[in-house]
């Protein structure tokens, strides 16, 4: 069988409206933004709380962030709740009677199409990244008949829910792995069995961040990550939203953190990282 491809201008959403949330104050509307992504759900909220004009969306509709492409948001809208479904302007909308929604949202988020969305990119870099849709429509995808795009998005569900569940399992883990600490060695905070205590100084060696400039480009330009804050949510680092080049080594006082050292940031999160990075000042 012969899978036709077929660029991704064909199955984007045209004509799909937008509207003025704060001219209807005191309706809910169903918020699809980048934060409610992170955190899994859609945001209800007031029109009196959204601050500007919004696409309108509707199920099974399949979008993806075109923010910080190197990070792989995709989402299939959900069936109505009632309330008008939008969505703010960083996400491409996708929309055709041609394409299973779980599959076309499965191809968005592979590695063949990841680096060819990647290659659509424009901006200084870091967050400040953008795919441009013009260049995503040209990006051909294969696309099988409907009943083969059920099977394969069928598969890739299951692969996607045991990974979950692994991650869950690791999760527990770790909360055990903390409760079997705090057994042995007591709260470290406040040093219930009486350890000795010692500097961190006398442990090791300190190297602060540094935050190359803004305004020169071509130190985002690279593909080194850059950990800030806002990347240390986790209990190991892999990867960082922001990347930098090696001119911003060479020109900055920034230095590279080596893997298998510990991060530590004013808001008191400690992380380990399991491969090279540079690190900001904060």
């Amino acid at each position: 069988m012969t899978t036709e491809m077929v660029e991704l201008d064909a199955l984007m959403a045209r004509r799909n409206g937008s509207v003025n949330p704060a001219k209807f104050l005191d309706e809910e509307f169903e918020l699809h933004s980048i934060p409610a992504f992170d955190a899994g759900r859609p945001d209800f909220v007031n029109g009196s709380q959204i601050g500007s004009s919004k696409q309108v969306v509707q199920p099974n509709d399949v979008m993806i962030s075109k923010i910080v492409p190197h990070i792989r948001r995709a989402s299939v809208v959900g069936a109505s709740s009632g309330r008008r479904q939008i969505a703010s302007g960083e996400w491409i909308v996708f929309r055709s009677e041609r394409v299973f929604p779980n599959y076309l949202r499965q191809v968005l988020v592979s590695d063949d199409f990841n680096a060819k969305f990647m290659n659509t990119v424009a901006g200084v870099g870091g967050s400040l990244l953008r795919a441009r849709p013009a260049e995503v429509a040209k990006i051909k995808i294969p696309l099988p008949p409907i009943p083969e795009q059920r099977r394969i998005a069928a598969i890739l569900d299951k692969a996607d829910a045991l990974r979950a569940k692994r991650r869950e399992a690791i999760a527990k883990l770790d909360q055990l792995l903390q409760s079997v600490f705090l057994e042995m060695f007591g709260d470290p905070v406040t040093n219930t069995k009486g350890w000795p205590l010692i500097s961190f100084a006398d442990v090791g060696q300190w190297k602060s961040g540094a935050t190359p400039s803004k305004s020169e480009p071509t130190y985002w330009d690279g593909s080194f990550p850059w950990v800030s804050p806002k990347d240390m949510k986790v209990s190991l680092i892999t990867d960082a939203q922001d990347h930098v080049s090696d001119l911003a080594f060479q020109s900055t006082n920034l230095k590279r953190i080596e893997p298998d050292h510990l991060l530590i940031v004013v808001r008191g999160m400690i992380l380990a990282h399991s491969f090279p990075t540079a690190v900001n000042a904060a």
